[in-house]
C-alpha cells in the first residue's frame, strides 16, 4: 500500500510537469513562427522598397500644370489643372472639414502607422460574413500612396507596395501633412480635384468657408464620386453625409447636438444647366493652345480679347431675339458678329 500510495504520488506530480512542457512547446512553435514571419515580412518589405526605389517612386509627384483663360478684364473665363492657392492648409480649415474624412475613412489615422492591422482584420470578418467585398481596410496614408504613386490595379503585388508606401510616407510626413496631401490631390468628381477646387465646384466658396453640412457631403462623396454626386444624385449624397456626420459623432469628433443641426439644415448645392457662350471662345483657344506652346511643364495664363461685358449684352438680345421669333422661324441657335 505504502509502494502503491508513493506511485501515485509520483504520477501526481509527473502531470503539471507535462503541462508545462505542452505550454513550452506551443510558445516554441508561437516564437518560432513569429519569427520567421517577421523575417519574411522584413524580406518582402526590403524587396518590395528596392523595387520601388528603381522605379524612382520615392518622391511626391508635382500637380499637373494647369491652363487658365482670361477676359480683358483679367476675369477668369477657364480654369483647368492646378495653379498656386489651389492647395489649401490644413490648419487653415475648420476642424471638420478634416475630421469629417477620417472620420468616414479613417477613425484610426491619428494613432496607426500608415497601415491599420486592426481595420485589416475588420474589412476581412466584415466581407467573410457577406461572402463578397464590402469594406476595404486601406487607410487615408494607403489610399493618398495609391493616388500618388500606383495604377488602380487590384493585385497583391499592388497592395503590398501601397502598403510599403504607406509606412514610407508616414516616416516622411507628419500626419497633418499627409492629410493636407490628401485633401488637395483627391478626386471629388465633376472636374473638381481637391478640396478646394470641390468647394468651389459644388458651393462657390472657398474650402475654408465650407459648413459641417457640406463638410461632410464633399467627404461622404469620397467612396464613388459618381454614385454620391450631390449635383447627379442629391438623394443618395445626403443619405451617405448623414453617415458621415453620425460618424463623426461616434469618433468624438463632433457633439450630438452639432450633429443634428447639420442633419436638420443639410447642405444645398449650387448649380445651373446655364453654359454661357464664352465655352465656344474656351473651347476655340483648347484647340488653337497646342500650336502656341509646347511641351507645357507648368502652369500657363492665356489672356484673350473678350469683353465680358459685351459678351454678356449680345447674349441677351440674342436670347431674346430666339425666344420671341425661334419657334416660329424653327430656329434654336444664332450668333453674333460685330464690326
Amino acid at each position: 500500500r505504502g509502494g502503491g500510495g508513493a506511485r501515485v504520488k509520483s504520477a501526481a506530480r509527473e502531470k503539471p510537469r507535462r503541462r508545462r512542457s505542452l505550454f513550452g512547446v506551443f510558445v516554441t512553435f508561437a516564437l518560432t513562427a513569429a519569427f520567421w514571419g517577421l523575417l519574411a515580412g522584413a524580406i518582402g518589405f526590403g524587396y518590395i522598397w528596392m523595387t520601388l526605389d528603381r522605379q524612382g517612386l520615392l518622391k511626391i509627384p508635382d500637380r499637373e500644370p494647369g491652363v487658365m483663360l482670361l477676359a480683358n478684364d483679367g476675369s477668369v473665363l477657364k480654369q483647368q489643372g492646378s495653379f498656386y492657392g489651389d492647395d489649401v492648409r490644413v490648419s487653415e480649415l475648420p476642424d471638420y472639414v478634416g475630421n469629417a474624412v477620417i472620420a468616414i475613412e479613417d477613425r484610426r489615422f491619428r494613432s496607426h502607422f500608415g497601415v491599420d492591422p486592426i481595420g485589416l482584420i475588420r474589412a476581412f470578418v466584415t466581407n467573410l460574413r457577406a461572402g463578397h467585398v464590402v469594406q476595404g481596410g486601406s487607410t487615408l496614408t494607403q489610399q493618398l500612396a495609391k493616388n500618388l504613386f500606383l495604377q488602380p490595379d487590384r493585385t497583391l503585388e499592388r497592395k503590398a507596395q501601397e502598403a510599403v508606401l504607406a509606412i514610407w510616407l508616414e516616416t516622411r510626413f507628419s500626419k497633418d501633412e499627409i492629410l493636407q496631401l490628401y485633401l488637395n490631390r483627391v478626386y471629388y468628381g465633376a472636374g473638381a480635384t481637391g478640396i478646394e477646387k470641390a468647394a468651389q465646384t459644388y458651393y462657390h466658396k472657398s474650402a475654408q468657408d465650407l459648413t459641417l453640412a457640406e463638410a461632410a457631403t464633399l467627404a461622404g462623396v469620397l467612396k464613388a464620386p459618381t454614385n454620391y454626386s450631390p449635383i447627379q444624385h442629391p438623394e443618395e449624397s445626403a443619405a451617405r453625409a448623414k453617415l458621415v456626420i453620425q460618424a463623426m459623432v461616434d469618433g468624438g469628433f463632433i457633439s450630438a447636438n452639432d450633429g443634428q443641426a447639420a442633419i436638420d439644415l443639410p447642405a444645398m448645392v449650387q448649380t445651373s444647366d446655364y453654359v454661357s457662350s464664352t465655352q465656344y471662345i474656351v473651347d476655340w483657344v483648347d484647340e488653337q493652345l497646342p500650336q502656341l506652346t509646347k511641351n507645357v511643364n507648368e502652369s500657363i495664363i492665356v489672356e484673350t480679347t473678350i469683353d465680358p461685358h459685351l459678351q454678356s449684352l449680345a447674349e441677351r438680345a440674342l436670347r431674346k431675339r430666339l425666344n420671341d421669333e425661334g419657334a416660329k422661324l424653327d430656329v434654336r441657335q444664332g450668333a453674333v458678329v460685330t464690326l
